[in-house]
């Protein structure tokens, strides 16, 4: 509203409503209505933001128990000390991770959604809750968006001097998503024939391991997308079953 407002100073109900209600009007025909989310989403992504800032904390505490023989100082209780937060963090974490279970098998709704997705690719205990806090109540997904809103999208950038740069991605966006998906690329490389094949491919042919895996993640999403769109558990063979008629409407 400040950025289409004809006034930034003042600051009522009754000019907020206004405003609101002109922006409204201005811009009927691109608005939609959405419904908030479950009182258990909003649980679920609070939980989210604890269980990531506690494994930062124990992160850091474990590399400083790594670095701790490189200290001339008598570091013996400062270990202890480590090593009791390490543990009650794990602790604290995986009640964390216990709630959050709870809370997506309380909802009939959330907890099939949550079952349709853990069966894809690099989709663990980590991304799924993630997910389903990001998307829970939305009946469809635009790949296309999701890519470019978390920086995943190559996007050109042509001006001036740049006229003959590469498109690539952003690098901006939600960093726990980008974080948790770069994990789940590099998860799928692993274990999945088909990623596998098509990030060896992809070396062979010259690319960075950082594109590859940026390229990776753009599958993941698309194929996320598709599943929950669908409602619709992955089907490994999918590929294998239908490669034949790629082929010929080739």
């Amino acid at each position: 509203m400040k950025k289409v407002g004809n006034e930034h100073h003042r600051k009522t109900d009754a000019f907020d409503a206004e405003d609101l209600a002109d922006y409204g009007i201005r811009f009927s025909d691109k608005l939609s209505l959405t419904k908030a989310p479950k009182p258990a989403i909003g649980q679920i992504k609070r939980l989210q933001a604890e269980r990531r800032a506690m494994v930062d904390q124990r992160a850091a505490l474990r590399s400083k128990l790594t670095e701790a023989d490189i200290h001339d100082a008598d570091m013996d209780r400062l270990m202890d000390m480590w090593t009791q937060q390490v543990g009650l963090l794990t602790e604290h974490i995986t009640e964390i991770e216990a709630r959050t279970k709870e809370l997506i098998n309380q909802d009939t709704a959330i907890k099939n959604r949550y079952q349709i997705m853990r069966t894809a690719p690099g989709i663990g205990k980590v991304l799924g809750p993630l997910w389903l806090s990001l998307f829970a109540g939305r009946q469809t997904l635009d790949a296309r968006k999701i890519s470019s809103r978390f920086g995943f999208a190559p996007h050109p950038h042509q001006s001036g001097s740049s006229v003959k740069r590469a498109e690539q991605s952003s690098g901006f966006g939600n960093s726990e998503v980008r974080r948790v998906m770069h994990q789940a690329a590099l998860s799928a490389k692993t274990h999945y024939p088909h990623y596998r094949t098509y990030y060896q491919e992809k070396r062979a042919e010259g690319k960075e391991h950082l594109l590859v895996i940026n390229n990776i993640i753009n599958k993941l999403i698309r194929l996320y997308c598709a599943m929950w769109n669908n409602r619709a558990e992955y089907d490994p063979g999918y590929i294998e079953k239908n490669e034949h008629k790629w082929k010929k409407s080739a």
